[in-house]
């Protein structure tokens, strides 16, 4: 946010409810987002739009980046990792 007018620098638009989940790569080029309309979405950082879009059969909880950097963990409504 843009701390002396009180305003976000950008916003990423894609999902279409809650996000409730967002994790960034080590170096900060791009992040993820899961959200409870089942998705996990891949963006990044220098474009806009996202770059992939995972579905998921149930609401997304968490979203975790394996050590790796490769490859994206989730926790969903049903209990499933």
């Amino acid at each position: 946010a843009n701390a002396s007018q009180n305003m976000p620098v950008t916003t990423y638009d894609g999902h279409t409810s809650n996000v409730t989940s967002i994790v960034f790569e080590q170096e900060g080029k791009w992040f993820c987002t899961g959200s409870e309309d089942n998705t996990v979405k891949v963006w990044d950082c220098r474009a806009t739009g996202f770059q992939l879009c995972l579905e998921n059969n149930s609401q997304v909880h968490s979203v975790a980046l394996h050590p790796n950097q490769g490859e994206i963990v989730l926790g969903d409504h049903s209990g499933k990792v």
